[in-house]
């Protein structure tokens, strides 16, 4: 009997591991649309970087829609570049932090 409740609860996390991998990100295109979205929410994310700022364990992007993506160093520097990104969001202390998972330039 364990075995079976064993088998289905590894056989449930793989399916919603490989649901989470490969499902659509939803694009974003302005500040508002981000209080809409849940915590953990996978998004996509495309603009012209205007701003960075280096902190000790992460870098701050600041695209030209006023979104602000957290990059985790080492990240390269994007600045007056168009890029495209996949992210997740993040909510603490009622604020929405928006992390990098990929970026690509355009």
């Amino acid at each position: 009997m364990r075995v079976i409740v064993l088998s289905l609860t590894l056989i449930g996390i793989f399916t919603l591991i490989l649901i989470y991998l490969f499902s659509t990100p939803l694009e974003i295109k302005n500040q508002r649309q981000l209080n809409k979205l849940l915590d953990n929410q996978k998004i996509k994310i495309s603009g012209k970087v205007i701003s960075e700022k280096n902190y000790q364990n992460y870098k701050l992007i600041i695209l030209d829609k006023k979104l602000s993506l957290e990059c985790k160093n080492p990240c390269k520097s994007y600045l007056n570049k168009s890029i495209e990104t996949v992210a997740v969001i993040d909510k603490y202390n009622n604020r929405t932090y928006i992390k990098i998972k990929s970026i690509k330039t355009k």
